[in-house]
């Protein structure tokens, strides 16, 4: 299972967010992971998100809970 940023920072494992990363987002409304995300933003509070497919500069700030590397394995349960 991928790790979310402040858990790999926790462990020493993560140096830094950089900018251009892809990421996994949590979905604020149903808490679930959701693909297609890099980093377009690093801020004190947290990242700034882009969506890959479009280059859609996400407003919401988020924590380093809610995102983390991206996870290219495919959905359990299929």
């Amino acid at each position: 299972m991928a790790k979310t940023m402040s858990e790999m920072a926790r462990l020493g494992t993560f140096r830094g967010v950089e900018v251009g990363m892809e990421v996994d987002v949590r979905s604020r409304y149903i808490g679930e992971w959701s693909r297609g995300f890099a980093v377009a933003e690093r801020l004190r509070g947290g990242v700034r998100v882009r969506r890959t497919s479009d280059g859609a500069l996400f407003p919401d700030v988020f924590d380093l809970d809610d995102i983390r590397l991206e996870n290219h394995s495919p959905p359990t349960g299929w």
